[in-house]
């Protein structure tokens, strides 16, 4: 028996056909939920963001010479960047934060790199270790033979004038991480670490000239940036 007004020949071409809507819906119903699920989830496997690295500004060059670092976090006496007298296992030495002193642990001789201006700070006590950027410290390590390492290379960025002194951020070309005493503790011993840029006060360090390189090029120095000198 046939339903009343559909022939019997089509019949079975109406079940096709009614296999071919279900079939049809169905599949819109998919590409719809595809196309939202698309348009929700667009920027799940996009590339993050990139947040540029440093302290913001161009590498500045100050004359080359022997220095002190201090930081601009306040305290009497002024607190500097000094090297510990305690080597640790790898041969490289703790950087902290020490009070004014004359000792030679706490004076930085700086150069530059002949190809890209990038600072090297070797200590005045043992001129074979030199800042240098490791797992978020900053350490006097031994500086390799051959070539400098990028970890043991800085830029200098402005950070200011404060009173009468130009502070500098201190960034190294390895991590893009800056200098920073760490917690922004004047506490005799407190770390120096390598972390990102904040513009914070413990990120900041003045320059105070202490001697000339033995051996100094004066053609050279003639052509750059001189910071004020004074104590």
């Amino acid at each position: 028996m046939f339903s009343p007004g559909i022939c019997p020949l089509a019949a079975p071409r109406l079940k096709q056909c009614q296999s071919i809507a279900r079939h049809t819906r169905a599949t819109q119903y998919k590409r719809r939920a595809v196309t939202m699920k698309s348009k929700t989830t667009s920027g799940e496997n996009s590339p993050a963001e990139q947040t540029p690295r440093g302290a913001p500004g161009p590498a500045i060059v100050i004359e080359r010479g022997i220095y002190k670092i201090y930081t601009l976090l306040s305290s009497i006496p002024p607190k500097l960047i000094n090297m510990s007298p305690r080597e640790n296992s790898d041969y490289s030495y703790d950087v902290r934060l020490l009070g004014g002193n004359e000792e030679p642990e706490s004076k930085w001789q700086l150069s530059y790199s002949a190809v890209d201006f990038s600072c090297l700070f070797s200590n005045e006590k043992m001129k074979a270790r030199a800042l240098e950027a490791v797992n978020g410290n900053v350490v006097a390590g031994p500086v390799p033979a051959s070539n400098w390492r990028q970890s043991f290379q800085w830029f200098l960025k402005d950070a200011g004038r404060i009173g009468n002194f130009d502070y500098f951020y201190i960034e190294n070309m390895h991590t893009g991480n800056v200098m920073e005493v760490r917690g922004s503790s004047t506490v005799d011993g407190t770390k120096i670490i390598d972390s990102p840029y904040g513009g914070t006060t413990n990120q900041k360090f003045r320059f105070i000239k202490v001697d000339n390189l033995p051996t100094q090029d004066h053609s050279q120095s003639e052509t750059l940036f001189k910071v004020k000198n004074a104590d």
